[in-house]
């Protein structure tokens, strides 16, 4: 899954499957009567929506869209926003590395 920025509370994570009402009262719905039961499920089930884990929102737009850039400058500590590029000596070390367990 493609990790998401919140527009309310600008959290940047994964969106969370969220659905509307409650499981106890749709239970409960079912063993009453049949009808208000599947209703019930049927409106729930058709209100699921992926949301902010963090504030519920459905206000997500994703990381690599310009919205989303803006947004998780904004909102990102700047030690995660700043990557630096590799030393030039972990580079080598990591090819040479990779020369020793190639696969041949």
């Amino acid at each position: 899954m493609i990790e998401k920025v919140c527009r309310d509370c600008g959290t940047v994570a994964e969106p969370v499957t969220i659905t509307k009402g409650s499981l106890g009262t749709e239970i409960l719905l079912w063993l009453c009567l049949l009808l208000p039961g599947m209703f019930y499920t049927a409106w729930r089930h058709g209100s699921r929506y992926d949301g902010c884990p963090k504030c519920s929102s459905a206000n997500l737009v994703p990381l690599d869209s310009p919205i989303g850039r803006e947004l998780s400058k904004n909102h990102l500590p700047a030690s995660v926003q700043t990557a630096r590029a590799p030393r030039a000596g972990a580079v080598a070390f990591g090819r040479s590395l990779g020369r020793l367990f190639a696969k041949k």
